[in-house]
């Protein structure tokens, strides 16, 4: 989303109206992860989504996690994730770091049960 560490300081009341305007011109599609300025891209984004509670099943989320070493931090996360973004879903849920190959299928696993509810 590049409202967080990447470019400097941000001021979180002109990111929300930024997203506001998008929202009103039609973009629907909001991309995050939960490490971009360490969690506080997904907080915004949440508190977004909680002031467009009207608007709330036209707003796509896609997050992302980083490097996951053990199958209950990638649950913890995606768990995590939810809750900040006030989501009973995510539409797209993706590493952006490698994962250890060990631990894909419990990934795909959890995220299909996940998609399944």
């Amino acid at each position: 989303m590049g409202m967080s560490e990447f470019y400097g300081d941000s001021d979180d009341s002109q990111s929300l109206a930024l997203l506001d305007k998008a929202l009103n011109l039609g973009i629907n599609f909001f991309d995050s992860a939960d490490t971009y300025g360490f969690g506080h891209n997904e907080t915004l984004l949440g508190q977004f989504i909680a002031a467009h509670k009207a608007q709330r099943e036209q707003i796509v989320i896609a997050t992302k996690f980083g490097i996951v070493r053990a199958k209950d931090q990638y649950e913890r996360r995606l768990d995590n994730s939810l809750i900040i973004l006030s989501r009973l879903a995510i539409t797209l849920y993706s590493g952006w770091a490698q994962i250890i190959l060990t631990y894909i299928i419990a990934i795909a696993v959890t995220t299909t049960r996940r998609l399944k509810t």
